[in-house]
Parts: structure tokens; C-alpha cells; sequence
């Protein structure tokens, strides 16, 4: 995720398209990614667990 971030960042800064390579972008990048990654184990927890009581 972290990577992402980072690449994400460089390539904003290479392609020269009016936007700079900036520190808290690449933190909001990651955190966003982990927050997401949370609620998707979260749900499909909850999903593997609704399956598992209706059988």
C-alpha cells in the first residue's frame, strides 16, 4: 500500500501535470488504503458468517 502511495506521488510529480509530489498526500493515500482494507475484511467476515448459520 505504502508503495502504491509513493508511486502514485513520484508519477504526479514526473508527468508534469500542474501537481507536486507532496508528504501528507502519500499518507492519506496509505491510510485510505488500510481503512479500506479494513472494512472489506470486516464485511466479508460478516458475509462468510451469515452464509455459515444459513446452511
Amino acid at each position: 500500500m505504502l508503495c502504491f502511495a509513493f508511486l502514485t506521488e513520484i508519477l504526479q510529480d514526473e508527468m508534469h501535470l500542474g501537481r507536486a509530489m507532496e508528504g501528507l498526500d502519500v499518507v492519506a493515500d496509505t491510510v485510505g488504503a488500510l481503512i479500506g482494507y479494513l472494512v472489506y475484511q470486516f464485511l466479508f467476515r460478516k458475509l462468510q458468517n451469515l452464509h455459515n448459520i444459513k446452511k
